[in-house]
């Protein structure tokens, strides 16, 4: 009974193994171009090597005529000539000396000495990991400032001794 199954189970097998089994390749595949890029427009542009001078009226100097004995006719009077107001070339920048220089290297040490002061207080040792980043901030701050110092660059080094001031007294508290 269980050999007509069989046999046609082999007979089918057999019919699928005589057929050639191919895969199938895609044809060729098509190149793709660049196409060309848009051609450029060329704004025509005039540079005009020499300025155009502003008209500047010399005014006319008005000479003065004798009264001859209330006969004689002076001349009528002219109108001043107008002229364009040529504007003046802006100002170069001021460089800021003096009082304001000086407040600011006196600021920076105030600041500087507040800043050690404050770090001598505390001791490295006992502090947190976050608080010994913060001490090693304001040392890092307090030598910046005092090279500032050093280069006469008082506002970089107020700026840093203010940053270490800053840092020194939230330790403390």
């Amino acid at each position: 009974m269980w050999v007509v199954p069989a046999l046609a189970l082999c007979a089918a097998a057999s019919g699928a193994c005589g057929q050639k089994v191919q895969a199938k390749t895609p044809d060729r595949p098509v190149a793709l171009t660049t196409p060309a890029p848009p051609d450029r427009v060329l704004i025509p542009v005039s540079i005009d090597p020499t300025p155009t001078p502003v008209p500047v009226e010399t005014p006319v100097p008005v000479v003065p005529t004798r009264p001859t004995g209330g006969r004689g006719t002076q001349p009528p009077p002219t109108p001043p000539p107008t002229t364009t107001p040529v504007p003046d070339p802006p100002a170069p920048p001021v460089l800021q000396t003096g009082s304001s220089l000086a407040q600011l290297e006196r600021g920076a040490k105030e600041r500087l000495d507040l800043a050690e002061k404050s770090l001598k207080r505390l001791n490295r040792d006992t502090l947190s990991t976050d608080a010994k980043a913060q001490y090693d901030s304001a040392e890092s701050f307090i030598r910046l400032a005092n090279n500032a110092m050093i280069a006469k660059n008082f506002i970089y080094a107020h700026f840093c001794a203010d940053k270490a001031a800053t840092l020194a007294g939230l330790l403390v508290k």
